[in-house]
């Protein structure tokens, strides 16, 4: 072939590719893990190799498919592949300009502000309640937001959208119980992420009775002993069925019939807590077959 020939075609594939690749960037989506573990790998096959785990609550930017496998786009840039079937896909939505001209208000303390929509990204700094932001987008469950010219995610639950002077006035005012349900959970989720220590109760480090225990001065100015076995002593026991926003759960993941683990429920069946196994704040369900199998019982601090 010679090269008259070759250059229209070479320009074409290249077209083709530019184009391919642009429609391919605007059908960008994120997904959600809902396995325990997942492997991430090289290949769209069970037979390639493993490059990197997932969680359970991780999220992760989905590029493409594959029949049963997407390609996702890790942190560090990397490219590779997860199974369809323990992935879902978190509908994007854009805020509107209204709550973009108007800003935001971080809700609590030692917010982390994040590189990525995702626990799993790297926290850039942590914020004060009343720190000021501007919405530049939402996706899943957080919002993409600028402070001061830098631009980074916070997850939903710890923002405060500025809203019309009409919407404020139809407010109605929350009972004071869920307020301080509200608080509880808010301060919590304000940790996801935060490295475990262990014998640690600060944003430095906790481990699982240091994070309650945290969470609960911060939120109630209430003091709790720094030791799951005996916050399982505090409060009024509560049926698994009947759990409420705050209660606490507790855990014997040694076998030995003693209490040595605990976190704190936050609706549908889940709750945040300290991991020692995964070395930071997370979100488990109470119905995964570990923490099924080694519940013991729960306690209710907010009367």
């Amino acid at each position: 072939m010679n090269k008259k020939a070759l250059t229209p075609l070479l320009a074409g594939l290249i077209t083709l590719s530019m184009s391919f690749g642009h429609s391919f960037a605007q059908s960008e989506q994120r997904a959600s893990i809902t396995a325990s573990v997942l492997n991430v790998r090289s290949q769209a096959a069970i037979s390639s190799s493993v490059i990197s785990k997932l969680y359970r609550g991780n999220q992760i930017v989905v590029t493409g498919e594959n029949n049963d496998w997407y390609s996702v786009r890790l942190n560090n840039g990397r490219q590779g592949w997860i199974s369809k079937q323990y992935a879902s896909i978190i509908p994007s939505q854009s805020v509107s300009r209204s709550a973009n001209s108007t800003g935001a208000v971080v809700r609590s303390n030692n917010v982390n502000f994040r590189a990525g929509a995702s626990t799993s990204s790297r926290v850039i700094r942590r914020l004060s309640a009343g720190t000021r932001a501007n919405v530049l987008e939402k996706t899943g469950d957080w919002y993409k937001v600028d402070i001061n010219g830098q631009q980074g995610y916070i997850h939903s639950s710890l923002l405060t959208i500025a809203q019309p002077q009409s919407v404020k006035e139809e407010t109605r005012p929350v009972v004071s119980r869920g307020t301080t349900r509200s608080n509880v959970i808010q301060i919590a989720n304000s940790q996801l992420g935060t490295r475990y220590v262990w014998g640690g109760s600060s944003p430095n480090g906790f481990d699982c009775s240091g994070f309650v225990l945290y969470t609960y001065r911060a939120a109630l100015g209430r003091n709790l002993p720094h030791s799951s076995r005996d916050q399982s002593r505090e409060g009024v026991y509560v049926e698994k069925q009947n759990l409420e926003l705050g209660d606490l759960v507790f855990f014997d993941t040694s076998n030995d019939r003693n209490i040595n683990h605990v976190g704190i429920y936050i609706g549908n069946g889940q709750f945040i807590h300290a991991s020692s196994s995964r070395r930071q704040v997370i979100v488990s369900s109470l119905s995964e077959g570990y923490y099924q199998r080694t519940y013991v019982t729960a306690r209710r601090i907010i009367d």
